[in-house]
């Protein structure tokens, strides 16, 4: 009896040992407190001025020219470009040059535009924009009989922003129509070369109607378009456009 007890007591105590040897330890890890992110920088308030400058031409004019451009680009150096006949546009207001005789007939040219747009942030701003115009190669040949339309100027838009003042100005100057009447007929006037044997040259403002023009008249006339245009813009939004002409001191 005894040997019986002690049995199942020793039975009991291995199958307890059994039991216990058969669990694992918990393991237990540690996540570590998430590293809180650091705000994102405020950005710099806005503070820069861009310029649109839109040289504006008749396309009687460009049969004879290659317009040529010289700016201060955003890099800080000097940039000159020809302005080759593709990248001229029709103005989105579809602006034109008329002339009307005496005798109701008319010529009539449309004004083309090129523009590029500089973007400056430090001020103030000084910048000149020189435009002059090159003779082409293949210019028209010369006719007595021709009349042309010649018509070239500017205009430029201005944007300035300065957000921690809360200032921004808008402005676009605005090509539109040019139009003129003359007494003469479109006859007269042919037969006034024809007897003087000189062009007929009249206009006003940078635009010029030119009867029967020869080549050396034209590149005279051409000469006359030379633009300097002097740009100041100061760091409150203060803006101001000079501009010489031809034969006027540098």
């Amino acid at each position: 009896m005894k040997k019986s007890c002690f049995m199942t007591m020793l039975c009991a105590s291995l199958m307890c040992i059994g039991l216990f040897s058969c669990e694992k330890d918990e393991v237990i890890t540690e996540v570590p407190e998430p590293t809180p992110e650091e705000p994102a920088p405020e950005p710099e308030p806005a503070h820069y001025v861009d310029i649109t400058y839109m040289l504006n031409c008749s396309e009687d004019l460009l049969k004879y020219v290659i317009p040529q451009v010289t700016y201060m680009g955003d890099d800080g150096k000097e940039v000159t470009v020809q302005i080759t006949d593709t990248e001229w546009t029709q103005m989105n207001n579809g602006a034109h040059f008329d002339v009307t005789f005496g005798d109701g007939l008319s010529s009539s040219a449309n004004i083309m535009t090129w523009t590029r747009k500089l973007h400056w942030e430090e001020f103030p701003v000084d910048d000149e924009i020189t435009v002059s115009y090159i003779p082409k190669a293949d210019m028209p040949e010369y006719e007595k009989t021709s009349v042309d339309l010649f018509y070239g100027d500017y205009s430029i838009a201005y944007h300035f922003v300065d957000e921690e003042n809360g200032s921004i100005i808008s402005q676009k100057d605005e090509t539109g129509d040019i139009s003129y009447t003359l007494d003469e007929t479109k006859e007269e006037l042919l037969d006034l070369v024809d007897k003087t044997g000189e062009p007929y040259f009249w206009g006003t403002n940078g635009s010029n109607l030119i009867v029967g023009a020869d080549q050396d008249m034209i590149e005279e006339v051409i000469n006359l378009y030379w633009r300097k245009l002097i740009i100041h813009v100061d760091g409150n939004g203060s803006y101001s456009v000079s501009m010489k002409i031809a034969g006027e001191n540098e």
